[in-house]
């Protein structure tokens, strides 16, 4: 097994997730010297703000591949991974010949259930991530 070195483009791009939270840490380290003065609405601010950031995006994401796809921007016919992500999630309809066509439609359930598989793995680390803020916070407001 051989390791790669990553670049600094890879390594920005692996870290890119994980930098939407560290604005939220600082602020919480900001305001450490004074939380106990902390204004109810500034702090609800600064654990709000991040959670919205992340519901937005996903509403945004949906809207805009809807947009894109009202449009006329279709993945090319040979791209199985984006149609059969598109069709798992009914942004597009399956066709006859995707129907009648079961080697087709057993790629297309197994690329689906990969991807659910990688959501899944997103979610339980921003599960993770929620959590260790809240013991931060926690740990912040009683120290």
């Amino acid at each position: 097994m051989t390791f790669g070195v990553i670049d600094s483009s890879q390594f920005f791009i692996l870290t890119l997730p994980h930098l939407s939270i560290f604005p939220t840490f600082i602020l919480l380290l900001d305001y450490y010297h004074s939380i106990n003065h902390l204004n109810t609405s500034v702090f609800v601010m600064i654990i709000l703000i991040p959670i919205l950031r992340v519901i937005f995006s996903f509403i945004y994401n949906d809207f805009y591949t809807k947009n894109l796809l009202k449009e006329g921007y279709l993945p090319p016919e040979d791209d199985e991974y984006s149609n059969a992500i598109l069709k798992g999630n009914r942004f597009l309809e399956y066709t006859k010949e995707d129907l009648l066509d079961k080697e087709k439609m057993e790629r297309y359930r197994l690329i689906i259930e990969e991807y659910e598989q990688e959501r899944k793995k997103d979610l339980i680390n921003f599960v993770l991530i929620v959590i260790l803020l809240i013991l931060l916070i926690i740990l912040l407001v009683y120290i």
